[in-house]
This record gives C-alpha cells, structure tokens and sequence, in this order.
C-alpha cells in the first residue's frame, strides 16, 4: 500500500530538477561538441531562473505541493518550448504552416491558463502528482547522468565523429584501434637553441630541455629553421614545402619585408597544414595576433584576451547559452525580433555574458601585451577539456619584443630590448611550456602529438645563428624513432601526416635557407651546426 505521508508524495522536488534537466540534456545531446567549461555558466541561469520561478510560486499559493504544480508547469513550458517548437515547424494543417511563434504561443497561452485554473480548483492535495513528478522527473535526470557519463569514459560520441578521406584513422604502430590523437603545434617566437642561448645570452637552458626529455620528447641536436624571418620560415613549415618548390622566385621574396610578406602572406594563411586536418574533421584553433599573416580569422577558435566573443572560454560558454536559449521560451524573443530587425540584441548583456574562470590579477598598469601574452599561456592548458578532434597552433610571442615577462611572470615593465630582458622571457615561457606540456599529456585521453619550435632564432650577429632554433617532439606510438638530428621544421607535418595518418609525404632534404639580396639568386643555404 502505498505510503501518502512519505517524502516523496509530500514534497514536490521534482521543480528544482526541472532546472537541472534541460542543460544536461542538450549538453548530452552535443556531447561531442560542447566541453565540459562551458556548461556551469548556463547551469547557473537554469538553476536561477528555476528558484525564481519557485520561489514566486510558493509566495502565491502559499502551499507546498500546488506550489510545486505551479512551479513544474510554467518550468516545463519554459525550458521545453524550444524543442516543440522544433517539432512542429514542419507541420502543415490545411496550408496552414504551424512553425510560427504567434501559434505555438498561444497554444502555450492556454495550456499554462488552463493548468493553473485546474491547479486553483483542485481540492486534493496533489499527493499522486508530486510522487508521480518526482519519480519521472529523477528518473530522466539519472539516465542523462547515465548516458553522460558513458559518453565520458568510452567517448563513443567522439568515435563516431566524421573524418575526410584527407586524413584516416592513426596508424596501426600508432595503436591498434587507437583514436586519432590531438595535434598541438606550438611555436615560441625566436626561442633559441640551447647552445645559443649559452653564447649570446649566458642563459643555461639545460634543465628545461633535461624535463622534457624526460616527459618522452625528443630535441634533435642539430636542428635548425628553414628560413627566417617569421612569415617566410612559416610558409615554408606549414606549407611542408620550400619556397621555390612551391612557386615563388626567392630573388623577388629578397628584396625586403614589403616583397616578401605581400607575396607569402595569402599562402600562409590558407596553408595545406591547417587544411588537411580541417578536412579530417579537427577543430582547428589559434591565437589572435596583430600581424596579419598569423591572424587566422577561419579558426573553429581563436584564443583573445582582448575580444569577449573570441577567447577560448568565451566563446565555447557564449555558444552552449545561445544554444540553450533557443530550446527555450526566449527562443520566440530571439527569433521574431531577428525576423522584424527592430532588436540588435534581444537579450540583455548579463543573460549572454559567459563564465571565464581564467582571471588575470596584472591588468593594472601593464601593457595590452603582457595581458594578451598570459592569457593566452593560461588558455593553452584548458584545451584537454574541448572534446574532439584539435589542431592548435599557438604562435606565441612571450619571448618577442616587447619583452613583457620578469623570470617569475610578473610584469616586467617598460624597458629597453636587451639580452637580459630577452633572457627572462625566455625563462619564463619554459617554465609554462613544461606545465603546458605535462597538461596537454596527462589530461589527454589519447596520447597527443605536441611539438614545441621556434621560428627563428633571437637576433644574432651572424647569419648561420639565426636558424639555430628550440625544435621538441613528442610523438607517441613509436613516431619519436623516426627523427633524426637533422630534422628542420619543413619536415614536421611530412613525417607526422605519413607515419600517423597514412598519407605520402616523403621527407625532403634538410637545409637552411638565408634570403638576401646581395646573395647569388637572391639566396644562400647555410651549413648545419650542432649542439656540443
């Protein structure tokens, strides 16, 4: 016999998980696309608006269980009348079509009037209704947690995402069955090689290069860059081609940075690297750079401490809240007064205004710089969280001018460029790299590929110095027996697309390559050097 006294028929909880229910059932259903970041944000205003609602409810009726009633009806056409929506905007009943907002509302209009007048009326104490709420409400909240958390530990969601002919599935060396791992292109702008850091800069690098090696990387000691400076050695890596091979006259691309960054800039952004793994279905993400040539505005992401819609947290926690409102009532706000174009924004600042648990404490008289610097170190390590395939390529510039860290991270302030300020930097972004990459290591699921690469090195008085350059790779499954001390950058996604992705990218020969225009040709190749 069933027990009418017991909490269950007595207490309606079933409101409260109401408020719960609906962002962990989008967030199920977009599991492969949503991170687990950006979902608290929207929790907090389902939540908010569900105690409102109750809270309001329980103030008018004065009784527990009608309270409830109340309270689960207006939440249930709140937060459900997006998804209806969806299901009937396709519907037609005698050429009439129903997917209009002035129809679904007023069905909702007399659906809400209708459940209050018989909530009003009722003489029961609505025990059967609370238990039955409660009961089917908890139950679907338990199997989304269910099916959440299967989705977490098998990633089943991520398994079935599409990839392109472009790029297949890893190598069986790679693991048998083994998802297609991460790909995390990271480049410290003119970080130097361990030896020359030893000789210009007095600094001894060797620690940092010791930790990583014992991370699993692997530094080839006789590495050096294609070209310098950035936009060329760029275009050549992420093009995984030298310039003339890839149709530009070396004599033109002399002449000086006017020539040469009009010529390479359009090749640079739409590079073959970026392509083939949007092809194979990667999120591709950057950071935001004033340079143009290293500003890709067709990034999946683009990392911005200075642009609310485009930082990682941003713009991941603005997207899963916009998505939610449209399940919900304020999807016919959204929707009709984008349809009458008399509101630019329909919803109020602080209903859109994303959670960013990144918080930055040296805003106060620093430089846009140093701000955008350490929000972007920051950023970098939230990555593991975004579910799905990603290339990243950071192209950070904590160590170029103007040199913005102190050894310890702190603000270094206006000073001039010296070897000094560019050997703080340079410690600094070690230590975060080291951090970085034990995050990037430990948080992935499967096994990623990072590689950490300079572009240049840091000016030098000799033109052989300025390809001696940081080059680290860690290429799990076997891909770190494929390197080779000579290795340079040209090569980097040759041996990574060939050995993981089964693709044909026989490795070129290795050189470096100086552009001048009192060379022969407008250009000089320059002998490799090694680490003592």
């Amino acid at each position: 016999m069933k027990n009418n006294s017991s909490f269950l028929y007595r207490v309606p909880i079933y409101p409260l998980l109401l408020g719960f229910y609906p962002v962990l059932f989008l967030w199920m259903a977009n599991y492969i696309q949503i991170p687990a970041f950006a979902v608290p944000g929207t929790f907090l205003f389902s939540l908010g608006i569900t105690l409102g609602v109750c809270l309001l409810s329980l103030l008018i009726f004065r009784n527990l269980p009608k309270a409830g009633a109340a309270a689960g009806l207006v939440l249930v056409l709140f937060f459900f009348y997006g998804h209806f929506f969806d299901l009937v905007s396709k519907w037609t009943v005698f050429g009439v079509d129903l997917g209009r907002h002035r129809y679904v509302l007023a069905l909702w209009g007399i659906l809400l009037v209708a459940g209050l007048v018989a909530i009003i009326r009722s003489k029961s104490k609505l025990a059967n209704l609370t238990w039955a709420a409660n009961l089917v409400v908890s139950f679907l909240v338990l199997l989304t947690l269910v099916q959440v958390g299967y989705a977490f530990l098998s990633n089943q969601w991520m398994l079935a995402s599409p990839a392109a002919s472009a790029i297949k599935s890893a190598s069986s060396q790679a693991g048998s069955g083994a998802n297609t791992p991460d790909v995390y292109y990271i480049v410290s702008d003119g970080f130097n090689r361990q030896d020359l850091l030893k000789k210009d800069q007095n600094l001894d690098d060797s620690a940092f290069i010791s930790q990583l090696e014992s991370l699993g990387f692997v530094i080839p000691n006789c590495t050096q860059s294609n070209y310098y400076p950035t936009v060329i050695s760029m275009t050549a890596t992420l093009n995984m081609n030298y310039l003339d091979t890839l149709g530009f006259n070396l004599a033109n691309l002399a002449q000086g940075e006017a020539a040469y960054t009009t010529a390479l800039a359009p090749a640079l952004i739409d590079n073959q690297v970026m392509q083939k793994f949007k092809d194979g279905g990667y999120k591709i993400i950057t950071l935001h750079s004033e340079w143009q040539f290293l500003d890709f505005k067709n990034s999946d992401l683009i990392i911005d401490a200075g642009n609310a819609a485009s930082n990682l947290h941003k713009v991941e926690s603005t997207n899963f809240l916009y998505l939610f409102w449209k399940t919900t009532l304020v999807r016919a706000v959204i929707e009709e007064a984008a349809y009458s174009g008399d509101i630019s924004n329909p919803l109020p600042a602080f209903l859109i205004r994303p959670f960013d648990p990144i918080t930055n404490e040296n805003t106060d008289n620093t430089s846009p710089e140093y701000q955008q610097n350490l929000y972007q170190l920051d950023s970098l390590s939230l990555l593991p969280g975004i579910v799905g395939k990603k290339f990243l390529y950071a192209h950070l510039l904590s160590t170029h001018v103007p040199f913005t860290f102190t050894p310890t991270g702190a603000y270094l302030g206006n000073v001039p460029e010296s070897n000094q300020a560019y050997a703080d930097a340079v410690q600094y972004t070690s230590q975060r790299l080291l951090e970085l990459v034990k995050t990037l290591i430990t948080q992935s699921r499967v096994p990623p590929i990072i590689i950490l690469q300079a572009d240049h090195s840091y000016e030098t008085s000799t033109p052989d110095d300025a390809f001696k350059i940081l080059n680290a790779y860690y290429l799990p499954g076997g891909g770190n027996k494929l390197l080779y001390p000579q290795i340079t950058p040209v090569n980097t996604f040759r041996l990574i697309f060939s050995y993981y992705f089964h693709l044909d990218y026989p490795l070129l020969p290795d050189k470096s390559t100086a552009l001048n225009p009192q060379f022969p040709g407008g250009s000089k190749i320059f002998p490799q050097t090694c680490v003592q």
